[in-house]
């Protein structure tokens, strides 16, 4: 077990702990919220296809929406009894724990991803992100939680690959290789000097947000070529790390 996955096991020991504090039903609240957003903010990429204003719309529209609900629990409480007013049934408070894992986790989990796709020049995090990709914690959120939402499946898996240029050249002898720069999208985007300086920049915002990226995620062959190269650069990672 690497360094991360005792730091991640210790965020989720902590949630545990605030979904026990709160009970279940005051841990609806955020999922719940978050519900209702993600459905206006998919709604908006539908009739827009503006990604970045999709994810203000759920991370926004959550936050705003789950203090209001708080707020008005917190001002209601005060009219019960001092005596029942923090009293939560441990089976609440079991359930609570539980949710406020999953729920909690997964946002956490969406964070680590974020980092991933950062150059790892950025911010020192070249040993952070080393230590992430050798973890039990970042295989288990590539396997099981990135297949799950295919907008942050090939959001994340399109800026990888373009923000970590250098991974290239270990695989620049193979068929993925090939494919992937053959690929019209690819090279549309390759020649554009505007997204070159982005990625140099580490400009997420405006990577989301440009045309051309934006086409490339929407269609389903080039997304098909640039799984195949994020799968073999992580293939021949693997193999490498295993020979040190």
């Amino acid at each position: 077990m690497v360094t991360f996955d005792t730091i991640f096991l210790s965020i989720l020991a902590v949630f545990f702990l605030m979904g026990w504090h709160l009970g279940f039903l005051r841990n609806l609240i955020g999922p719940m919220s978050f519900g209702l957003c993600l459905l206006f903010a998919v709604i908006n990429y539908d009739l827009n296809s503006n990604l970045l204003h999709s994810i203000a719309i759920a991370v926004l529209g959550t936050i705003i929406l789950s203090f209001t609900i708080n707020l008005t629990i917190m001002i209601s409480r005060h009219t019960v009894s001092k005596k029942y007013r923090s009293y939560v049934f441990w089976g609440s408070r079991l359930l609570g724990g539980a949710l406020s894992v999953l729920w909690r986790g997964t946002i956490t989990a969406g964070l680590v991803l974020l980092i991933m796709t950062l150059p790892n020049d950025a911010f020192q995090l070249k040993d952070i992100q080393a230590n992430i990709e050798g973890s039990k914690t970042y295989s288990h959120i590539q396997t099981y939680l990135v297949p799950r939402f295919p907008i942050l499946q090939n959001t994340f898996t399109t800026l990888s690959v373009f923000s970590h240029p250098e991974q290239f050249t270990m695989v620049d002898d193979s068929p993925q290789y090939a494919d992937f720069f053959n690929n019209p999208h690819v090279k549309d985007i390759l020649s554009d000097p505007e997204i070159a300086n982005d990625i140099r920049n580490n400009n997420i915002k405006n990577l989301i947000t440009n045309k051309k990226i934006q086409a490339l995620l929407k269609d389903q062959k080039s997304l098909k070529t640039i799984e195949q190269l994020s799968k073999e650069i992580y293939r021949r990672k693997v193999e490498e790390t295993s020979q040190k």
